[in-house]
This record gives structure tokens, sequence and C-alpha cells, in this order.
């Protein structure tokens, strides 16, 4: 019991860390939301601006994005670091970057640092997914000097950074 109750003070310090710089998005910003009904039933959907509109707002449900990396077919999860939480990283990165090489370098830290730290209700906007892959909001320029979880066979072919230089 007492493993347990250290195991949780940890998670909540270290969800705490990596989640404060995260701000709720603005109401004129691309923002994805994530729910669990008490059924357990995920969703997950995006809201964007509609352009002309002062406050008109578009909705669309977040696809899987299977045909890039199948981690589960079954659906988006998040809370843990496993196959569900992946695949919701990574469809938040190709949505938010809309780049599907920044989303694979990405995504599984994503996971790892963000993802796995929500609760049954979340908001978090395109730029943040985008600051977290180290995007400038006005392009997608790279701001790191390294890239983030590339693989070694990559990162040697591309000369960038080193597997001991991943995030």
């Amino acid at each position: 019991m007492e493993r347990q109750d250290t195991n949780q003070r940890v998670r909540k310090q270290v969800s705490e860390t990596a989640l404060s710089a995260l701000t709720m998005p603005a109401p004129y910003q691309k923002a994805y939301h994530g729910i669990r009904r008490r059924n357990g039933k995920v969703e997950v959907w995006v809201e964007e601006p509609v352009r002309g509109s002062r406050r008109g707002k578009a909705s669309r449900t977040l696809p899987l994005c299977l045909e890039v990396r199948n981690h589960s077919p079954c659906g988006f999860e998040w809370g843990y670091e496993g196959s569900g939480p992946a695949q919701l990283a990574l469809a938040l990165m190709l949505d938010a970057t809309g780049d599907e090489r920044i989303a694979l370098r990405n995504y599984q830290g994503f996971k790892r640092d963000v993802v796995a730290y929500w609760d049954n209700n979340w908001t978090i906007s395109a730029r943040n997914v985008r600051e977290h892959a180290g995007i400038e909001d006005d392009g997608l320029k790279e701001l790191k000097g390294h890239p983030p979880n590339i693989s070694e066979d990559e990162s040697a072919a591309s000369g960038i950074g080193s597997a001991s230089n991943r995030v």
C-alpha cells in the first residue's frame, strides 16, 4: 500500500511538471479534446475555428492514422504508456504538424511526457503539440538542436545527432 501511495505521489509530481507548460487554447486556436465516458468509451475530437467567423468552430473526430503506424486498431487511450496512448500521440502530432516525418520522430516522447499523464478529460492546443515537437507557431521550423526520438539508423544516415542525444 505504501509503495502504491509513493507511486501515485511521484506520478502526480511528474504530471504537474510535465503539463505545467501547457495552456488552455484561445478561442481562435485549433484544439483537441478527449473524454472518457462512465462506460469506459473514449471520444477524441478536434475543434477548429471557421475562417471569417469570430465565434464559429467546426468539430471533427480525430482520425486514428493507422496507415502511418498501427499501434492500436481498437482506438485511442491515455493516462498510461501503451499502444492506445501511442496511437493518440501519433494522431495528435500528425494533425497538429501536418508532417508525417516530424510526427514519427516526436510522438513517442509526447506520449511519455504528456499523454501518459492525462486524466479522464483533457484539452490541448495544436500549438502546445507543435511546441513539444520543437516547432515555432509561425511555420514548421524546428527549434531544437537535435531531433527527438529519431532512430539510430535514421540518425546515422542523416548525420543528425546520436541515440544518446534523443529526448
